[in-house]
C-alpha cells in the first residue's frame, strides 16, 4: 500500500487541533541515540575497520536496511556490514540490561498530559519490532502501554526519511496528517514528518537542526516538557500545565 495516496477526506478532520501526537523513540523518549553512536564507534574499533564519525552521525534516523545500504556506500572500506551491526547490538543490550533503558527529561510529564486532553500517542521507530520491544522493557513503567499504537521499521517497506511509517501510525489511528504533531530528535525523521505533510518539533540530540531542517520544522524546543505549551497553543487550551 502506497500511504503518501493516503486521503484525509476518510479521516477524522473536524479542525487543525492535534489528536495525535507520534513520538521518534531513540534520542526522543530514550536517551539511547548517544549510547548506540558510542557503541557503533566500539565496534568498528573492536573489529579494526576504520570508519568515520562523520558518516555514523548521518545515518541517524535511519531504519537496518537503509543504515546498512548507507554504510557501505559512505564508508569507503569494505567491511561486513552484518558483523559490526550485531556486535554493537551485543554491546547495547549488555549496557542496557545492565542499567535500563534512560528516558529523556519531560517524557512522563508531556504522556500524562497528552492522555488528560484526550490525545492519541504513536511511538514511531526505526527499529525493529524485537530491539523496541527490548528497549521498552528496560525502561520499566509499563511505557508500551502508555501509546495507542507502536509501529517499528520492520512494518513498513521504506524507512525514514521517507514518511511511510508516520502515514501508517496515523491511518491505523484513524487521525488526519494535518491533525498530527511528530516529535522528533534527527533530521531523517523531521524530513519524514515534512514528507507525511505533519507538523514536528525537533528536540536536538546529536545533531543540531540546520538551517534546511529550521525552515520546515514547526518548532525547536529543548525537552518533552516544553511541547505542552505549544500544544496548549495549538489546541486553545486556558488551563496549561507549567
Amino acid at each position: 500500500m502506497d500511504y503518501r495516496k493516503m486521503k484525509n477526506d476518510k479521516m477524522e478532520n473536524n479542525n487543525n487541533f492535534i489528536k495525535l501526537v507520534i513520538f521518534d523513540m531513540d534520542g526522543t523518549i530514550f536517551d539511547t541515540e548517544r549510547l548506540g553512536f558510542q557503541k557503533w564507534i566500539q565496534a568498528f574499533k573492536e573489529l579494526g575497520i576504520p570508519v568515520h564519525e562523520k558518516v555514523l552521525y548521518e545515518k541517524i534516523g535511519l531504519n537496518s536496511k537503509d543504515s546498512k545500504q548507507f554504510l557501505i556506500e559512505k564508508s569507503g572500506v569494505d567491511f561486513d556490514y552484518d558483523v559490526v551491526k550485531k556486535l554493537k547490538l551485543q554491546l547495547t543490550k549488555k549496557h542496557i540490561a545492565e542499567k535500563g533503558t534512560p528516558t529523556k527529561e519531560g517524557f512522563d510529564e508531556l504522556i500524562e498530559f497528552l492522555k488528560k486532553q484526550k490525545i492519541k500517542t504513536a511511538l514511531a521507530t526505526s527499529r525493529s519490532r524485537e530491539n523496541t520491544d527490548f528497549y521498552l522493557k528496560h525502561a520499566g513503567k509499563d511505557i508500551d502501554k502508555r501509546f495507542d499504537f507502536i509501529v517499528t521499521g520492520d512494518m513498513i517497506e521504506k524507512g525514514k526519511p521517507n514518511p511511510d511509517i508516520f502515514l501508517y501510525a496515523a491511518e491505523r489511528l484513524g487521525i488526519s496528517t494535518t491533525n498530527t504533531l511528530v516529535i522528533e530528535d534527527s533530521p531523517n525523521g523531521i524530513k519524514a514528518a515534512t514528507a507525511a505533510q505533519m507538523r514536528a518539533i525537533m528536540i536536538p540530540d546529536l545533531i543540531k537542526p540546520n538551517d534546511e531542517i529550521k525552515k520546515t520544522v514547526f518548532a525547536v524546543k529543548r525537552n518533552l516538557q516544553d511541547i505542552i505549551d505549544v500544544l496548549c497553543q495549538l489546541n486553545s487550551i486556558k488551563q496549561c500545565q507549567q
